[in-house]
């Protein structure tokens, strides 16, 4: 895991648990160093229909939008209805519960990946 930002955690967590390959969109956001890049230019798309589809709740297979400094520059994918694995800048992979202090606030809102076959 070493070296990939929020969203490819993401990717990751889609292929390796879910048997989707998930978009890298690398072409478009990257920024050398810009760890929150790939969530940011996510969040600017999201009303363009770039295949996610916003859910009330989170489960398996879904992932939170976080606002980090105001900003919706964070993603983490969920591995249930309280818990997202996700990676930032000096810090690595970690597992949170999203229900404490830390991110029930920052939390922009739930979205599964679709791949245009599935809609």
């Amino acid at each position: 895991m070493a070296g990939a930002d929020c969203w490819g955690m993401v990717q990751l967590c889609y292929r390796e648990l879910i048997g989707v390959e998930v978009p890298g969109y690398e072409d478009v956001y990257y920024e050398p160093g810009g760890d929150a890049s790939a969530a940011g230019f996510i969040a600017d798309q999201l009303g363009e229909n770039l295949h996610f589809e916003s859910i009330k709740s989170p489960e398996l297979g879904s992932f939170a939008l976080l606002c980090v400094a105001g900003n919706p520059i964070h993603v983490g994918f969920m591995l249930n209805d309280r818990q997202m694995i996700h990676t930032r800048s000096g810090v690595g992979p970690s597992v949170d519960d999203i229900t404490t202090i830390k991110w029930k606030g920052r939390i922009l809102g739930f979205y599964k990946y679709r791949p245009a076959n599935d809609r």
